[in-house]
């Protein structure tokens, strides 16, 4: 977060995407606040993720989503190690959101805002499958573009609104 209200506006003004960045991170934290159950502590990372995925290897998707996680992270097959940790000590800032269960455990997918080594922060999806109530196994990490509807307090507002109600 800007340390004044000055760089707040500066921010706002002429670098729209950081603005955006940082408003939905905000919200993100917020919603944990009000609903701390809803988070993954911690998550199991197998190196081939990073070594044979990710950053290297002949998976085409996977050398997609790490070129742009390199690009505007700054992260690499150098560096993984840091980005590995960078994922482990934020992912409990941030809520998850279920997405079904299948034969191997339940899902979950968690947004977060981090910033990366180039200074510049940039929205990451993290796919968990948890076989058990005590593991969680990362699937899937990439960068996704912030969707303007995101930005919105609506959908975390009519979900206070029903738990209230229950």
């Amino acid at each position: 977060m800007p340390s004044s209200l000055e760089k707040w506006q500066e921010m706002k003004y002429n670098n729209p995407s950081e603005y955006r960045l940082t408003k939905y991170n905000y919200k993100l934290r917020n919603e944990v606040k009000h609903n701390p159950e809803n988070i993954i502590e911690n998550v199991n990372v197998a190196q081939e993720k990073y070594t044979k995925y990710l950053f290297d290897g002949d998976n085409e998707k996977g050398l997609t989503k790490g070129k742009l996680i390199t690009d505007i992270l700054g992260y690499d097959i150098n560096n993984y190690n840091e980005f590995d940790k960078l994922i482990k000590n934020n992912i409990k800032y941030f809520p998850r959101r279920d997405r079904g269960t299948t034969k191997y455990g339940d899902k979950y997918e968690v947004n977060m805002v981090v910033k990366g080594l180039k200074n510049r922060q940039a929205k990451l999806t993290v796919g968990i499958i948890s076989p058990t109530d005590e593991e969680n196994n990362l699937t899937s990490v990439y960068i996704e573009k912030l969707k303007e509807s995101e930005l919105s307090y609506e959908e975390l507002y009519n979900k206070r609104t029903r738990q209230n109600k229950n």
